[in-house]
C-alpha cells in the first residue's frame, strides 16, 4: 500500500524509456520491477436496432475497462453517466440524487468476457456481429501507457530538498514511466507515476511526491514534466510538480459508493486536506486508505482524467 502520485511528459525521445532505466539503476541503485502496462478500452452503449448510437442524444454513458499487467485477475471499471449530477454539483446545490456522474470499481477479470456475452444479437437479416440495441460496444481508439516499473531505495536524498527530510534510508518508492499509445502506434509523450511505499495517506497539495520525481528522473526530462493540475489562485510559484488530483476532484470517486458519500457528507465529515479511507458499499471505513486494489481503482480515474484533459481518451 502506497500513496501514489502522477504527471506526464509531453514529449519522449525514441530511446527515453531505455535512459531513464540506465539513470535510475547507475544513480539510484534501482532494481526492474517488471513491465508497466495499462489499456484503457472505451465503450458505449448501442441503441436502436440499427447497431449505431442515436444521432444527438442528449446524455451519454461511457464505459472504460482498463485493465493493468500488474494485476491480471481484475479489471478495473470506470462509468460516466453524463445525465447524473456530479457530486460536487449535488454539494453546490444541496440536492442529493441516488447516484452520481462518476462511478470506478474494481472487477473480476472474468467480466469482460460476462460483458460480451450480455449482449442481444444484432436485429433478424443484419449481417453477422452486428450487436444488438443495449449492447456495450468500443467506440474510438484505445490508449495504452507501456514501459517499466523500477524498486527505488530513497537513500541519500534528503540533501534534495526539506520535503525530503523525513525520507529514511529504508524508505522505498515505486517509480513507473511508459508511453501513452493511442490506438496502435501514435505515441503521445508519456506518463510517469510514483508510489510512495510508508504512507496511506497524503494531503493533496502535499509536494512529497513531487519533490520525489525531481530527486529521481534524470535532469533533461524534468522540464518535460506536465503537472496534474494548473496551481491555484494566490499560490506562490514552485518548481515541483502536482501529482495528485485536488482533493474535490478525487471526491468523485472517493468513497466508491454514492451511498457512502452522501452519509459521510451529511454526517459533517471534516474538511481537512487529504483523502478519506475507501468506504465500501456497506459503508464501513477501510482504515487500510490506499490498498493496491484500492490505489489501482483510484488511478485508474487519476489517469482517464488526464488522458481526457488532452483529448486522448
Amino acid at each position: 500500500m502506497a500513496v501514489t502520485g502522477t504527471a506526464r511528459v509531453s514529449s519522449l525521445p525514441p530511446n527515453g524509456i531505455s535512459a531513464v532505466a540506465a539513470h535510475l539503476q547507475s544513480q539510484h541503485g534501482a532494481q526492474p520491477a517488471g513491465p508497466w502496462r495499462i489499456r484503457f478500452r472505451p465503450y458505449r452503449r448501442v441503441h436502436g436496432t440499427a447497431g449505431t448510437q442515436a444521432p444527438g442524444e442528449a446524455h451519454r454513458r461511457t464505459l472504460w475497462e482498463v485493465t493493468d499487467a500488474a494485476h491480471p485477475q481484475h479489471v478495473f471499471l470506470v462509468w460516466e453517466d453524463t445525465s447524473k449530477p456530479t457530486r460536487a454539483e449535488m454539494v453546490r446545490t444541496g440536492v442529493q440524487a441516488p447516484s452520481s456522474r462518476w462511478h470506478a470499481r474494481v472487477m473480476s477479470a472474468e467480466f469482460p468476457t460476462l460483458l460480451r456475452l450480455s449482449n442481444l444479437p444484432g436485429p433478424l437479416g443484419s449481417a453477422a456481429g452486428t450487436p444488438g440495441p443495449g449492447a456495450w460496444v468500443q467506440r474510438g481508439a484505445q490508449v495504452l501507457l507501456d514501459g517499466l516499473s523500477f524498486h527505488v531505495r530513497l537513500r541519500g536524498l534528503q540533501a534534495h530538498g526539506s520535503a525530503l527530510g523525513a525520507v529514511g534510508e529504508h524508505d522505498e518508492c515505486v517509480l513507473s514511466i511508459g508511453n501513452v499509445v493511442v490506438g496502435s502506434d501514435r505515441i503521445v509523450g508519456a506518463m510517469v507515476e510514483i508510489q510512495y511505499l510508508p504512507l496511506t495517506q497524503l494531503p493533496a497539495d502535499s509536494s512529497l511526491l513531487g519533490s520525489l520525481l525531481l530527486a529521481l528522473l534524470p535532469p533533461d526530462l524534468v522540464p518535460l514534466l506536465v503537472p496534474i493540475s494548473a496551481p491555484l489562485p494566490l499560490t506562490l510559484p514552485t518548481v515541483v510538480p502536482r501529482t495528485m488530483l485536488p482533493a474535490a476532484v478525487l471526491a468523485e470517486i472517493v468513497p466508491a459508493s454514492t451511498h457512502a458519500w452522501q452519509q459521510g457528507a451529511t454526517a459533517g465529515a471534516p474538511g481537512a486536506p487529504g483523502f478519506a479511507p475507501w468506504d465500501a458499499d456497506d459503508a464501513v471505513p477501510d482504515a487500510l486508505g490506499w490498498t493496491p486494489l484500492e490505489a489501482r481503482r483510484r488511478m485508474a480515474y487519476v489517469h482517464l482524467s488526464l488522458l481526457r484533459a488532452e483529448g486522448l481518451a
